[in-house]
């Protein structure tokens, strides 16, 4: 039979440890979750950005009306909110830089969703909406590129 020391035992070192893992995986899951927050808000500005990829595309080949990118730009904005989804993942992640695309690409969004183009985009209208797409597709790539790989 194995007699334990009970003279070394100390229960106020077993608390502390015992504490000090429970912050410790309480830390890990907070971070867990941090991870699934971003990558869920990351996940809605790449739907937005092959949202706008395809609009920019429908423009250029012609054919398409003024209020139907306008009514796209706006679903962008109040329907699949990609201005919640950017600002989300920035401030999870603390990207200044990120916030600035962001900023960018909405005014973008905003300027195509409040145009007060009508009728079928052609000629210079047609290329000037293209051309605001491309913006649109610029900012949200850059916006993209701030996020840090190492905390996505």
């Amino acid at each position: 039979q194995v007699q334990w020391p009970l003279q070394y035992y100390d229960p106020a070192t077993a608390i502390r440890k015992a504490q000090a893992l429970e912050v410790k995986e309480a830390q890990v899951a907070k971070e867990e979750q941090a991870r699934v927050l971003v990558r869920s808000a990351l996940q809605g500005v790449c739907r937005a950005l092959q949202v706008v990829l395809q609009e920019e595309r429908a423009v250029r080949r012609g054919g398409v009306l003024a209020e139907d990118t306008q009514k796209a730009a706006r679903d962008l904005l109040l329907v699949r909110e990609v201005e919640d989804d950017m600002n989300r993942a920035a401030y999870i992640v603390g990207s200044p830089e990120a916030q600035g695309e962001r900023m960018l690409a909405v005014e973008s969004l905003e300027a195509i969703a409040e145009g007060a183009l009508q009728g079928q985009l052609v000629g210079e209208r047609q290329a000037r909406v293209a051309d605001r797409w491309l913006l649109v597709t610029n900012h949200l790539a850059e916006y993209l590129l701030c996020m840090p790989a190492d905390r996505v």
